[in-house]
């Protein structure tokens, strides 16, 4: 995925929620939101609708537990949009 394709993503996503996305990584040049997992649902919803992103095609959804971390449990969503082939990322509630 470009950095432009990044870079889009990350503004769309903090300009809609703000607050609500609690950070912003890219662990092996995969780009990772962790979100408040009140929102979730909201936040895919959008990702979905949006038209200049179009993320319609969810890969994978599993659980993750992180031990040392002050949330210990977490779902992940890695989604890839329709709009942009290649692009995808991992979507956080924590």
């Amino acid at each position: 995925m470009t950095q432009e394709i990044q870079n889009n993503i990350t503004e769309a996503l903090k300009a809609k929620f703000g607050d609500d996305i609690l950070s912003t990584e890219t662990p092996y040049d995969f780009l990772t939101f962790n979100v408040r997992k009140e929102k979730v649902i909201e936040i895919i919803q959008f990702l979905h609708d949006e038209e200049s992103l179009q993320f319609r095609f969810l890969t994978d959804l599993c659980g993750v537990h992180n031990p040392d971390a002050g949330e210990k449990f977490a779902v992940v969503y890695h989604l890839h949009s329709r709009r942009d082939p290649g692009a995808e990322f991992l979507l956080q509630a924590q």
